[in-house]
């Protein structure tokens, strides 16, 4: 009976432990600013053997100990590289960079690789150059209601409020409409599509949607 309880948690230990490995793994990934896509991870077969290891009492922990060094080892430094050859990770969004530094987490890193092929948001771009520098804002905007949400700023834009970067998109898309409203009436064609360029005194704005996937 001992020894059925002692297997018993030999097993439970092990498992933990792989899970664990698995936290690990996502982390490293996220850190270097990427995704795993876990349907194309799961394409990638586990033989049953290694499978059965881990109902094997002392040899499970003696293997999920020894992928530890192996993975600290072997696989970190060149992690990246194996994971694009096999065609398992994604270039994380600004929006999902962003979400995921909220809290630097495996299990956060899980959670932005679920919803790798769930939602489809479209995110706007709109950035502000002129000779000297160039600032960005992303945001959602919602067609039936117009409401605005700001994701992110850099540049002069960061600098603004909340409010003040709301009007400056409204004001922007407002100037990009007219525009092209004009250029159909001479033209007979629209241009607006998923990108735009729009000059504005000192500035050249340019409009895009940048990210489909959230």
């Amino acid at each position: 009976m001992e020894f059925l309880f002692f297997g018993i948690g030999t097993i439970i230990v092990s498992f933990i432990i792989e899970i664990i490995n698995e936290l690990i793994l996502f982390k490293d990934v996220a850190d270097s600013g990427y995704k795993l896509d876990i349907e194309s991870m799961s394409n990638i077969s586990t033989s049953k053997n290694a499978l059965l290891i881990f109902l094997i009492p002392i040899v499970n922990i003696m293997t999920v100990f020894q992928r530890i060094i192996q993975y600290n080892n072997n696989v970190r430094p060149f992690l990246l590289d194996q994971l694009n050859v096999l065609g398992c990770i994604e270039e994380m969004t600004l929006l999902e960079k962003e979400e995921y530094n909220k809290n630097p987490t495996g299990l956060n890193a899980i959670i932005i690789s679920l919803k790798l092929n769930k939602e489809v948001i479209p995110v706007h771009s709109l950035t502000f150059k002129d000779n000297e520098s160039s600032s960005e804002i992303l945001f959602r905007l919602d067609e039936s209601t117009e409401e605005i949400k700001v994701i992110h700023a850099n540049g002069f834009i960061e600098k603004l409020t909340i409010d003040e970067q709301e009007q400056l998109i409204r004001k922007t898309i407002a100037k990009i409409i007219a525009q092209d409203f004009s250029s159909y009436l001479k033209t007979g064609k629209n241009k607006v599509n998923n990108l735009y360029e729009l000059k504005v005194n000192e500035y050249t704005i340019i409009y895009k949607v940048i990210a489909k996937k959230w």
